[in-house]
């Protein structure tokens, strides 16, 4: 029965004398003890890696990546909530201006669409 091993060469499986990866003739050894390879030619090692953990996503970043699904979704409660009690369409009204005094740019989404839904549930509910 013949056993696999590991070119010398290139690293690829030996099986009757031949290398299947780089075809080179591989003489065999007498027992079917093959030594681990310790020198891989074509894999470059790099000890200087430094894993760090990454930075935590913050409100803003995370709402600008959702899609018009994922926000419904996520806050279908909110507009539920905002037919059932018409006065609730002024919380984003609120929240838009407030958002205002502490204006960053990946805030101008979030403020425009709470800005748009209040002027949407005035046009609705008045």
């Amino acid at each position: 029965m013949a056993t696999i091993r590991k070119c010398p060469n290139c690293g690829g499986d030996v099986l009757d004398g031949y290398c299947y990866a780089c075809g080179i003739e591989v003489k065999e050894i007498k027992t079917d003890y093959a030594e681990p390879q310790t020198d891989y030619p074509h894999i470059e090692i790099a000890d200087d890696i430094i894993y760090e953990k990454p930075l935590e996503e913050d409100f803003y970043t995370k709402y600008n990546k959702m899609n018009f699904g994922e926000k419904m979704g996520k806050y279908w409660w909110f507009v539920l909530l905002s037919l059932l009690v018409p006065v609730f369409w002024l919380v984003p009204l609120f929240m838009a201006v407030g958002n205002l005094f502490f204006y960053k740019p990946e805030k101008l989404r979030f403020i425009g669409e709470l800005a748009l839904l209040a002027v949407i549930g005035f046009i609705l509910l008045g």
